[in-house]
C-alpha cells in the first residue's frame, strides 16, 4: 500500500469469488497480503544512508491495489477470492457415465416400417474440463500521488511499475489449498529516478473455505528490496492471517471486506513490526464485465523494535472493467487521512492508480 498499503498482494492485487454468486464473475488481483513497503523519503532528517531508504512507504504501483475488488469473469480462478469448485471441479467418474457402443436391449428397440429396425447407442459423456491450478499474471501499473513518498514535505510524482507473478492454489483438502506464489516488479518513478527500486517475494501459505462466503489463509511470505545497480536495502519476513468475506446484497450489489495481520521481521531490525489492513468494498455491477465500486481502508503499522506508528485512513473509488476473461483494467481514485508519531512524516494526499493485468492459465 502506498502511503501505507500493499495490496500485491500479491492488492501480490495482486489481486484478487464465491462458487455460485452471479455465475460468471471472477476477481484479479495483484498483492497477496496487504502490507507496505518501506522505502525512501526524499526530504527527511539527517539520518544514516541506509536508513533514509526506507523512512517511509512510497506509492508503488504494487501498494495502490486492493485484494478481490474487480469483477469476475467465467474461467478466471482469483487469489484472495478462491471458491471450492473453482480450483478443482468434481469430475464425473466413470461409473456415472454409459460405456460407449452399449447396444440396447433388441427387444425394446422400435421398429419404422420404412427404415426397418434402428440399432441405439449411447455415446460417452466427456468429462468436465480439468481446472488449470497454475497462472501467469503480467502487471502493468501506473499511480500518481501528490504526496507520493508521504512527508511533510509532498512530492507530486507518477511512477511506473510492470510485475510478472506466478501462482498457483493445489488443492490439499475438501475446503483446503496450498497457496503459493512468486512475483516481481520494477519500480521507475518519472521524476524522483533516483528513488527506482526492484521488488521480489515468495510466499507459501494455507487457504481455507470456512462457509459459502468466507475464506481464510494463514503463511508467510518473504520480499526484498533492491537498488537498481543490485544492492539489497531491506529484506521482510511477514507472518500472516487474512480472513474475507463476500456478500451478494442484491443481484447487482457486492459488499467485500478484507482483514490482514501480520508480524514483520526485517532486516534491518528497526523495520520489524505488527501491521493491520481492513478493506471495505461496495461495488455495483453496471454489466457482468464492468463495475463500480466505493472503497475504504484503515491501515496500521506499530513497530516493535523502535517507538513509531504510522496509521491512514483512506477513501476511493473505483471503476473495474473485464475485457474478456483473462483481462482486467481497473482505475482508482481518491484521498488518504493519516498520521505518524514520526514528525516527518505526513499521510495525507490525493493519488489515482491505473492497473491492466492479464490471468493466463498454464497448467
Amino acid at each position: 500500500m502506498s502511503g501505507g498499503v500493499a495490496c500485491l498482494s500479491w492488492e501480490w492485487n495482486a489481486a484478487v469469488a464465491t462458487p455460485v454468486f452471479l455465475g460468471k464473475r471472477e476477481n484479479l488481483i495483484t498483492d497477496l497480503s496487504g502490507q507496505s513497503l518501506p522505502h525512501q523519503v526524499p526530504n527527511s532528517p539527517p539520518i544514516s544512508e541506509e536508513k533514509t531508504f526506507f523512512t517511509s512507504v512510497s506509492k508503488s504501483a504494487a501498494d495502490l491495489q486492493i485484494p478481490s475488488s474487480g469483477v469476475k469473469l467465467d474461467g478466471v480462478v482469483t487469489l484472495e477470492s478462491l471458491a471450492v469448485d473453482d480450483v478443482q471441479p468434481n469430475h464425473l467418474s466413470d461409473s456415472s457415465v454409459a460405456q460407449t457402443e452399449t447396444p440396447l436391449d433388441q427387444n425394446n428397440v422400435e421398429i419404422d416400417p420404412e427404415l426397418g429396425r434402428l440399432r441405439l447407442q449411447l455415446q460417452r459423456v466427456p468429462a468436465r474440463e480439468r481446472q488449470p491450478v497454475l497462472y501467469l499474471v503480467p502487471t502493468l501499473n501506473f499511480s500518481r500521488s501528490n504526496n507520493l513518498f508521504s512527508s511533510i514535505d509532498p512530492v507530486t510524482d507518477s511512477l511506473f511499475s510492470p510485475g510478472l507473478l506466478f501462482w498457483s492454489t493445489p488443492k490439499i483438502g475438501a475446503r483446503t489449498w496450498l497457496s503459493l506464489s512468486l512475483d516481481g516488479n520494477l519500480t521507475r518513478y518519472f521524476r524522483e529516478s533516483q528513488f527506482d527500486y526492484n521488488l521480489v517475494r515468495f510466499r507459501t501459505g494455507v487457504r481455507q473455505q470456512l462457509n459459502s462466503r468466507m475464506l481464510g489463509e494463514v503463511g508467510w511470505y518473504n520480499q526484498q528490496l533492491f537498488r537498481t545497480n543490485g544492492d539489497r536495502f531491506l529484506q521482510e519476513n511477514f507472518f500472516y492471517l487474512w480472513l474475507s468475506r463476500r456478500d451478494f446484497l442484491n443481484p447487482k450489489l457486492e459488499l467485500y471486506s478484507y482483514y490482514n495481520v501480520a508480524l514483520d521481521l526485517a532486516e534491518p531490525d528497526d523495520r520489524s513490526r505488527f501491521t493491520h489492513f481492513l478493506t471495505m468494498s461496495l461495488g455495483y455491477y453496471v454489466r457482468p464485465t464492468f463495475q463500480v465500486g466505493i472503497e475504504y481502508q484503515f491501515f496500521l503499522s506499530d513497530y516493535t523494535n523502535v517507538q513509531r506508528v504510522d496509521y491512514f485512513n483512506r477513501f476511493l473509488g473505483r471503476i473495474t472493467y473485464s475485457i474478456n476473461r483473462q483481462n482486467q483494467l481497473v482505475f482508482r481514485f481518491g484521498f488518504s487521512l493519516g498520521d505518524s508519531t514520526e514528525n516527518f512524516l505526513n499521510y495525507n494526499d490525493w493519488l489515482f492508480n491505473l492497473t491492466y493485468s492479464i490471468n493466463i492459465p498454464i497448467y
